[in-house]
């Protein structure tokens, strides 16, 4: 069964330098390199044991005001099924602790693997853990570490549960970091870093470049930006030095460069911290690439299955009278108009000249009526 290992690890820069195959790359430490071993249930390892996997890590970011380096390489590991056992880095070349005063001391960070099958019938996936070492405290101010996971985060050390119920860890992954506290800095204005504004698509076997830029906003003759230290890196991914911007003496940027590979198709996550000379750091900004195997085409429609058209219904348009052949036509006798009476005016009456009666009529009136009734 194939499985991939994450190993991270800080180093003093630059005694060790910042090159691939960390330490062992750096002049005087050809023989540094060593292999993480078994060291509980050793029995059920799965053969681990007669294939170890060892140290050699590449350098992800450093710091000269720092001192400090950090180096990560992810490696396959071939197990059997149900392999479980204890894993351990070992050495005794800690920084110096001043409490308590000791140096020299041996330490080890141990992880388990557990590839037996969970509740579910699924192989369980470990949470992934990484900080930056050491953390910069100011004393007698309280400070929130925060430690970015893929699961949930249990003091320094993570582990996963099948269920809120349950009190065995399914997977537990050390996390191991120095604090140093330090005085009252001059400028307690942490710097800022700018969020990117580019696309966060990538394509497999497609380079992108990109400036990761943050600003300080103390005053120049109290503090400057003196680094943008990577806490959380990306295999393959390469950055450059710390520049000033010709335009805002205020910014800087470090460029990065990439070249996604086909084992990398997912989500994968860079973070990083801005510190300035007095080693006071921004707030940690993570940004989370989405990585393809191809651009997505933009689609096409699908082709549409042909059925059987139906009439539609017509409706029933106005006929238009066909045009007629004209014959000639003889001229009808035209009949007059009636004609609307005109309104007629009286014509003015002559008085005429009274005629005298005859004067017989008269009298025969009057002999009427004048004759005796009988």
């Amino acid at each position: 069964m194939q499985n991939t290992s994450m190993e991270s690890y800080s180093w003093t820069y630059p005694y060790i330098k910042c090159l691939n195959n960390v330490p062992s790359s750096t002049s005087g430490f050809s023989s540094a390199n060593t292999n993480l071993t078994c060291v509980v249930d050793c029995s059920t390892d799965g053969g681990y044991s007669n294939a170890p996997i060892d140290i050699l890590t590449d350098c992800t970011s450093a710091s000269s005001s720092m001192n400090m380096l950090t180096s990560e390489r992810s490696k396959n590991i071939s197990l059997s099924a149900d392999a479980h056992f204890y894993l351990a880095y070992r050495g005794n070349a800690w920084v110096a602790l001043n409490y308590p005063t000791q140096q020299g001391l041996d330490w080890s960070i141990v992880t388990h693997i557990d590839l037996r099958k969970r509740l579910d019938g699924f192989i369980n996936t470990p949470p992934v853990a990484k900080v930056v070492s050491p953390q910069y405290v100011i004393v007698n101010r309280t400070v929130q570490i925060n430690i970015p996971v893929s699961d949930a985060n249990v003091g320094d050390d993570v582990e996963d549960f099948i269920d809120t119920t349950s009190m065995t860890p399914m997977s537990s992954v050390p996390v191991q970091f120095l604090i140093y506290v330090q005085s009252q800095p001059a400028c307690s204005i942490e710097p800022i870093i700018f969020p990117l504004d580019r696309c966060l698509e990538v394509q497999v076997g497609v380079s992108i470049s990109f400036n990761l830029s943050a600003m300080n906003l103390c005053n120049a003759s109290v503090a400057t930006l003196t680094g943008i230290i990577v806490s959380s890196g990306i295999t393959g991914m390469n950055r450059g030095n710390l520049t000033r911007s010709s335009t805002n003496s205020s910014i800087y940027y470090v460029l990065f460069t990439w070249t996604p590979q086909t084992n990398q198709v997912g989500l994968q996550e860079l973070c990083t911290i801005a510190y300035t000379s007095e080693n006071l750091p921004s707030d940690q900004y993570c940004v989370t690439f989405t990585l393809l195997l191809q651009r997505p085409r933009p689609q096409q429609p699908l082709p549409q299955r042909l059925l059987p058209q139906q009439p539609l219904p017509q409706r029933p348009l106005p006929q238009q009278p066909l045009p007629q052949q004209l014959l000639p036509q003889r001229p009808l006798p035209q009949q007059p108009l009636p004609q609307p009476p005109l309104p007629q005016q009286p014509l003015p009456q002559r008085p005429l000249p009274q005629q005298p009666l005859p004067q017989r009529a008269l009298l025969q009136q009057r002999h009427r009526q004048l004759q005796p009734l009988r």
